[in-house]
């Protein structure tokens, strides 16, 4: 068997950010004018928060993806930086966000225990704004997860963002099992919808315990609570709760 995590608000969090980033756009933006040596005037403030709305999928879903070279050379043109600057501005922009990168208490010691028990162990995650690779990594790095992850999928590298079946269906190639021996840990909607939908089975992490039932088949308070599961056989049948 196999378990997939998702990452954001399940493993990790960014410390004192808003679910939906866009408070803070006009601060990050002012961050990323001063890293090109640059003012920002309020009409190009303007217009590169209406990019980054656009590109927000928490205001506006999309199951495509785009990279963060795209987005980030479409913020450039709204500030009328050059578009060479455009990694720049990502990098700030980015920084910005990823300040403060910390796993839940839970995260650690359920994944190193799930390494230990033999368990192949993903990690399929929506990124914010198309972003690389090498910044979800540097927040796996940042939270002590690094390490402990057989296999990371973003949708940049899916094409699709979840609730696609896609990225679910890639994850459990890469960690060679069928899909119906994957197990996705999230603690969203979308999360539990493609799992579903892919034929894997759908965990939903409710720590807060108030989440609506959204067709998951098994619902936990920790992650520690996976162990567990694990343990009673979830890979071989274990009715849902």
């Amino acid at each position: 068997m196999a378990v997939g995590f998702d990452l954001g608000d399940t493993l990790l969090r960014h410390e004192g950010v808003t679910r939906s980033w866009s408070p803070g756009y006009r601060e990050a933006l002012r961050v990323a004018a001063v890293a090109c040596g640059r003012t920002l005037g309020e009409p190009e403030a303007d217009r590169a928060v209406s990019v980054l709305e656009r590109y927000n999928t928490r205001l506006t879903p999309r199951c495509r993806e785009v990279s963060e070279g795209v987005i980030f050379g479409e913020v450039a043109a709204a500030l009328m930086f050059n578009p060479g600057e455009s990694r720049t501005i990502a990098d700030a922009f980015f920084g910005f966000y990823q300040r403060r990168v910390t796993a839940y208490p839970d995260a650690l010691e359920t994944l190193r225990q799930l390494n230990g028990l033999g368990v192949a162990v993903g990690v399929l995650t929506d990124v914010p704004y198309g972003m690389d690779r090498a910044r979800v990594e540097a927040d796996l790095a940042a939270a002590g997860l690094d390490g402990l992850v057989a296999l990371l999928l973003t949708s940049v590298e899916v094409g699709e963002r979840k609730p696609s079946q896609s990225g679910f269906l890639h994850l459990a190639a890469g960690l060679c099992v069928p899909i119906r021996e994957l197990t996705y840990v999230g603690n969203e909607e979308k999360d539990i919808e493609g799992a579903n939908a892919a034929g894997a089975r759908s965990v939903l992490v409710d720590r807060e315990k108030g989440k609506p039932a959204w067709g998951e088949w098994v619902r936990i308070e920790s992650l520690d609570e996976m162990l567990g599961l694990v343990a009673a056989g979830l890979g071989s049948g274990m009715a849902p709760r």
